[in-house]
């Protein structure tokens, strides 16, 4: 079978993409992984000195772009195939997952069809990682007290970044 120019350019930048991940990922660092679907950008950071697995760090990638809306309601995601190929890394690690993301309810998957985004209104928080959110909150706004400033200048920085992360979701 004869092979078309575009679909030739596509094999030759994820062939690029690719290596560019893997020399990075060799030398130890973060791999921060653009690649470009249906039109949209997304993006992925995935870091080997991370503690997370690379699968929680896949997870936590993936409920970034949806529930920023950079992955709208009903959007198709890329294949585990694609996507374990685009960030080079084992499809199975992907496969696993998609299946924590459709347990916990940000995407929901039809069988021959694909995995799809879900309703973001639908999602509710995990009791268990809730709490643990609210733990490291605490923890990093004691932080701030401990370091010299007083209960309203740590106020105030909070507000500042829950502020910054707004505005960049919308």
């Amino acid at each position: 079978p004869f092979m078309t120019f575009s679909s030739f350019f596509k094999k030759s930048v994820d062939s690029v993409l690719c290596l560019m991940v893997h020399l990075t990922r060799k030398r130890g660092g973060k791999a921060t992984v653009n690649f470009y679907e249906r039109g949209f950008r997304y993006m992925f950071q995935l870091d080997l000195k991370n503690r997370k697995s690379i699968y929680e760090q896949v997870i936590d990638n993936l409920k970034e772009l949806i529930m920023t809306g950079r992955l709208a309601q009903g959007e198709k995601l890329p294949s585990v195939r694609e996507l374990s190929k685009t960030i080079t890394v084992n499809p199975n690690t992907v496969q696993k997952a998609y299946r924590e993301l459709e347990r916990q309810g940000y995407v929901y998957t039809t069988s021959g069809v694909g995995t799809f985004v879900a309703d973001r209104d639908e999602i509710r928080a995990d009791a268990r990682e809730l709490e643990a959110a609210k733990g490291a909150f605490d923890e990093a706004f004691r932080e701030l007290l401990f370091l010299g400033l007083s209960y309203e200048e740590a106020k105030a920085i909070a507000l500042e970044i829950m502020e910054q992360r707004r505005t960049s979701n919308d």
